[in-house]
């Protein structure tokens, strides 16, 4: 039964709500505490255990990241975190008009194969957390572009 609990988004979720019920917003901190999942702890060793969405975690599961315990939550607690309700709507909103901006620039290249890789790795994304790789994947999405595309695949693909 334990095990059951600790992949439970929703009771994790409403342990978190309770538990921050006591708490101030974070401001924005949060997110920009996720910055740190592109740092390698091989070349920064003072890079924090705890930061981005996992703030939650250890907020409501304290010692559970020294444990190397991490209970799901749904994805925008980090949002409620920072901003509250207003958060929580205005991320639904930037993820709402970026995934409509991939899907669309995906509508007017749809011979592009990579473009379409992107568009349902990006696009079938929930929520926008800077830690969860969607740079490296603008990033991959960029290589692929520059050397892969123009050097082993002609430049329109006839797909018929």
């Amino acid at each position: 039964m334990v095990t059951i609990t600790y992949f439970d988004y929703f009771t994790n979720t409403v342990k978190f709500l309770q538990v921050f019920a006591s708490h101030d917003y974070t401001y924005g901190s949060g997110y920009v505490s996720s910055l740190w999942g592109y740092v390698s702890r091989g070349l920064y060793s003072s890079k924090p255990d705890v930061y981005g969405a996992l703030r939650t975690v250890d907020l409501t599961f304290p010692g559970a990241i020294e444990r190397q315990a991490y209970p799901a939550m749904l994805g925008w607690v980090l949002a409620y975190m920072d901003f509250g309700v207003v958060g929580v709507i205005f991320c639904g909103l930037v993820v709402g008009v970026f995934n409509k901006a991939i899907y669309t620039f995906y509508l007017q290249n749809k011979d592009n194969l990579f473009l379409f890789s992107w568009m349902i790795q990006v696009g079938g994304g929930l929520y926008f957390y800077p830690q969860h790789g969607e740079l490296y994947l603008l990033i991959w999405y960029y290589i692929q572009q520059k050397f892969f595309i123009y050097r082993f695949l002609p430049k329109r693909l006839n797909v018929t």
